[in-house]
């Protein structure tokens, strides 16, 4: 029996997904919680599973293709001996191009997949990476936007990897995990060749919001729930449930530091616990957010300590709150954060609706 692998929907106002790379290969076998792909969208890139037992038969779409939601994009079959073209690839292969003919797509994408896996390191002519080829002693300079994993995108951030070393130097996208070891060998070329390593950059957003339809709900909620409720409650709340509506996060960290940028508690998903309810935490190592709480200062914005974790930053200045982001370029896109600033912004200024 052959079952469709169709392109999944990932946000409701999605049309196409871009596929950015296969994470198994033709005649793998394959659970239905497997990783089989993985797919961007205007907002993320995420992990998909296979969503069906069996063996992987076919390949309808290659990496970078975009392609309709519904659309059916690879196959799997039940029986082992359904598979199309199982044991003769390689001849297959072999054959066309003695007879000067041209590769099958499917096959295409396998081959790819393979020098991506392994990349050969070694320094001659026919290798991935090229030394003759190398294009390492620019300035780092604007490219187009790189197909690459989340994993890897992460390890890169905290690495200080520069993924377009990859995209400069003609290895294949989309890039994943199995790309880590070109990455590093580039890198070092390109230290020892004297090239600046890239640096993120940093970038920063900032609105300004009226106080007061935030501080007087605080103040009704308090007078009617009782004392248990907070202003950082509602903040909290309001700020996680904006991180996680743009950003490709499952469990959302914070820590909160005060003025002096000091730390003073942490919490974990905020906005799925009741305000009341909401427990504070030892500091995180790696949190996904640092707060800055500046209500209560002259000092309208503090970025002390940027090197991954973006940061948010929260002024008073009379009757308006401040809200300062800053991130880096590896991390999160500029639409994104504009996105994740403009929904905070919004239930804010109108709570009620936030809670909603």
């Amino acid at each position: 029996m052959a079952i469709d692998v169709i392109m999944p929907a990932l946000g409701m106002a999605q049309d196409t997904g871009r596929l950015v790379s296969w994470l198994m290969s033709i005649g793998d076998a394959v659970n239905e919680a497997d990783i089989l792909m993985e797919v961007e969208t205007d907002k993320t890139t995420m992990e998909v599973p296979a969503g069906a037992n069996g063996f992987i038969s076919e390949f309808l779409a290659k990496p970078g293709d975009d392609v309709p939601v519904g659309n059916v994009i690879a196959i799997i079959t039940s029986n082992k001996e359904d598979i199309k073209g199982v044991g003769s690839a390689t001849d297959e292969y072999e054959q066309t191009v003695n007879n000067g003919g041209n590769v099958s797509s499917n096959l295409e994408i396998e081959i790819s997949k393979s020098e991506t896996m392994l990349p050969d390191l070694s320094i001659k002519n026919n290798s991935k990476v090229n030394q003759n080829n190398l294009n390492l002693s620019e300035e780092p300079k604007a490219i187009g936007k790189i197909l690459a994993s989340p994993k890897l995108k992460m390890f890169a951030n905290d690495a200080g990897y520069d993924l377009s070393l990859l995209q400069k130097n003609g290895i294949e996208e989309p890039y994943n995990v199995s790309d880590i070891e070109a990455l590093k060998h580039l890198t070092k070329i390109n230290n020892k060749n004297g090239a600046h390593p890239y640096v993120p950059v940093k970038s920063q957003i900032q609105a300004k919001v009226p106080a007061l339809p935030i501080d007087d709900f605080t103040d009704r909620i308090s007078i009617e729930l009782g004392d248990d409720i907070s202003p950082k409650s509602l903040w909290l709340s309001f700020i996680s449930s904006s991180f996680l509506d743009v950003f490709d996060i499952t469990n959302f960290k914070v820590n909160i530091n005060n003025e002096l940028g000091i730390f003073t508690d942490a919490y974990e998903n905020p906005h799925s616990s009741r305000l009341a309810n909401q427990l504070p935490l030892d500091e995180f190592e790696n949190p996904d957010l640092i707060i800055h709480n500046l209500t209560r200062t002259y000092v309208s914005n503090l970025n002390i300590n940027f090197v991954s974790i973006p940061e948010l930053c929260i002024h008073r200045a009379q009757n308006t709150y401040e809200l300062s982001f800053v991130f880096n370029d590896m991390k999160f896109d500029n639409e994104d954060a504009l996105i994740f600033i403009d929904k905070l912004s919004q239930k804010i200024a109108n709570p009620l609706l936030g809670l909603i």
